[in-house]
């Protein structure tokens, strides 16, 4: 790990900060100017900089930082500029850091996700117990890329305040814990944090903005812990709906994550989590089932329709109901409809959909039947090619709704999850019996899962269970149980514990959906009956901030180093409606013409049913008779 200091033009200062092994920039480049003159660090040269900078006790030389293929992305330095505890200065402080990146991985500099990763509160004893991310502002970068330079952006003074707060309580010093940087490579969705894990301590101050002669600026650094891991998102939903035949699900939404076991020894049990994502509920997915209408409709993805388009050609129903008149007239009502044919007639309860931004088609033989991968839903929002805003810099905007659940926040949430944290969920399933289903009456059986733990750690002696059983336990779906299991033995090879860490309930909603074609001459409506359509909440830039472990009454925050990921669940098909009594009906009508067929045809062929039998009795003895007839001849030679 590289140490770093600013020095300032002073020999003898220098030589006592160089035994202290102390490092600083030299000040007629970033502290000697006056206050009426500072020095425009922002426009700066990332090379001029460096030029002046004092590193691991010497000179800065680019020898010293060639270019390696498997080199890894290191900070040089972390600069306060311009600190003063004068209110009237407060808009000349600044924050930039410094960066060798020796395997020149190339970085999208302008993009909105990179941050970095500061302490902003201390507890008595010094120590770091919150961090928050600041985004960075992108200021220079060599010819090459192999050095870079970053503003922390802090428009609330989050930063200076807390600085501020320290160096009046500690005679003037100031410190930075800084746990990680994150920065998006050029072509990717997501950022990639760089470990930091440094406290930068300064002391003093640059001219014109205290007695810089009785107190020159100076900085010291030295490591911090930090928790290097790998965040994995899982999800859950109980079978039944969150009330009857509303056909919408609980989803218990989760992370899973590992944890040194030595961390564990030093600083007892895992109390809290602090975490933070962007939450986003998608438009209506359609799962299609009929190859002709998908391929037909994929033109019409992303276009606006306001009235019936015939060269779309389909209708399409979510949630939809069919009634017959006495006239014989089909009336379709739907929670939902896009591209309303005007041969139906408006109940005037289905909202319009003027356009449709997600169409898959199921590769079952049932599209009912068809679950929908959530690599496959991230590969087709990362790819879709839309207009206007993005989220994030990285998704259209139009595939989501300007609304999420109820009592829930759009857009960025943080949240601490404690281990005394308990989540529940209730599940109503459809029991009908002979009777309820003649008269069409629905019964649901209430089902609750109380008192899940908020964090709960992986026991070793569940990873030989089956995937249903392991779900069952931790509330993972069986699909990502297997995959956990494997992550923990893993994890326990390299001397870790795994924990899974349950943070929010969401609502899942999925209908039944039907593509209409308009009435042909034969008077009959071509209707899809084996689609459906979901919508759900997506957490975008799902990241783990830092933990708190417990010990003996002490607690104790260590920050975490891990890439944000994209929490997407699978598409799952519509819970069991209520069966309608004239489709159970016909059901039944169709059971018992089956058997009244199977009687006739015994019947007609009863005269001739010995006949058959004996003629089928014949064949399949055939071969025996055969074998017979073989030893036989064979014992007549001997």
């Amino acid at each position: 790990m590289i140490t770093n200091k600013l020095v300032k033009k002073n020999v003898v200062l220098l030589l006592i900060l160089i035994v202290l092994f102390v490092f600083l920039i030299p000040s007629q480049k970033v502290y000697a100017q006056t206050k009426t003159t500072v020095y425009d660090l922002e426009k700066s040269s990332v090379m001029d900089d460096l030029s002046t900078f004092i590193i691991d006790g010497k000179a800065f030389d680019i020898k010293d930082y060639p270019i390696n293929p498997d080199g890894k992305l290191e900070v040089l330095t972390f600069v306060e500029y311009c600190f003063s505890s004068d209110e009237a200065n407060i808009n000349d402080y600044e924050l930039y850091i410094y960066l060798y990146n020796p395997s020149l991985i190339s970085f999208d500099t302008s993009h909105i996700l990179n941050k970095i990763q500061i302490a902003v509160s201390f507890n008595d004893l010094d120590y770091a117990q919150e961090y928050q991310k600041f985004f960075l502002k992108f200021c220079s970068k060599s010819s090459d890329g192999l050095f870079y330079k970053y503003k922390v952006n802090d428009p609330d003074n989050v930063i200076l305040h807390m600085a501020q707060d320290f160096s009046n309580t500690h005679a003037g010093k100031r410190q930075y814990y800084v746990s990680g940087v994150e920065l998006v490579q050029s072509g990717h969705y997501n950022a990639t944090e760089y470990n930091v894990a440094m406290n930068y301590q300064y002391s003093g101050f640059a001219e014109g903005y205290g007695d810089s002669e009785k107190f020159p600026l100076s900085m010291t650094s030295a490591g911090i812990e930090t928790l290097q891991t790998d965040v994995n998102y899982t999800w859950w939903r109980p079978e039944g709906e969150t009330e009857g035949g509303n056909n919408i699900q609980s989803q218990l939404n989760s992370v899973y994550f590992s944890v040194p076991n030595e961390l564990l020894e030093k600083y007892g049990v895992l109390q809290a989590v602090s975490m933070e994502w962007y939450e986003y509920f998608t438009k209506w997915v359609m799962i299609c089932d009929n190859t002709e209408v998908y391929n037909h409709l994929l033109s019409y993805i992303g276009k606006t329709i306001t009235a019936y388009d015939s060269s779309a050609k389909y209708e399409i129903d979510i949630n939809p109901h069919s009634h017959t008149l006495i006239d014989g007239t089909v009336v379709w009502d739907s929670d939902f409809v896009y591209n309303k044919i005007l041969d139906t007639i408006d109940m005037g309860c289905e909202k319009t959909l003027n356009s449709i931004f997600y169409l898959f088609e199921s590769d079952t033989d049932k599209g009912t039947d068809y679950i929908l991968p959530a690599e496959e839903l991230l590969k087709y929002i990362q790819n879709y090619k839309g207009s206007g805003e993005k989220i994030n810099g990285k998704y259209y905007s139009e595939l989501f709704e300007d609304f999420v659940d109820e009592g829930r926040q759009i857009g960025y949430n943080q949240v601490d999850v404690k281990a005394e944290d308990k989540f529940s969920l209730t599940s109503y399933n459809l029991s009908q019996s002979f009777w309820q289903k003649l008269f069409g009456i629905a019964d649901y059986e209430k089902e609750e899962f109380d008192n899940i733990k908020g964090i709960e750690q992986i026991n070793s002696a569940d990873f030989t269970l089956s995937d249903s059983s392991f779900g069952a336990k931790y509330f993972v779906n069986n699909e990502d149980a297997s995959k956990i299991k494997e992550y923990c033995v893993s994890s326990q090879l390299k001397d870790r514990t795994v924990f899974l860490l349950r943070y929010s309930i969401t609502d899942y909603e999925s209908f039944s959906c039907k593509f209409r074609e308009p009435w042909g001459s034969s008077g009959t409506s071509r209707v899809d009956n084996d689609s459906y359509a979901f919508r759900e909440t997506v957490f975008l830039d799902l990241d783990v901030i830092d933990v708190t472990f417990y010990k003996d009454g002490v607690s104790t925050v260590i920050p975490v180093v891990s890439n944000p990921i994209d929490g997407i669940a699978d598409g799952t098909p519509p819970v069991e409606d209520p069966e309608d009594f004239w489709d159970w009906l016909k059901k039944v009508l169709s059971i018992i013409l089956g058997f009244v067929l199977l009687v006739m045809l015994i019947c007609l062929l009863w005269p001739i049913l010995p006949y058959l039998i004996k003629g089928v009795a014949w064949i399949i003895t055939l071969p025996f008779r055969a074998i017979k007839a073989i030893i036989k001849a064979l014992k007549k030679k001997e």
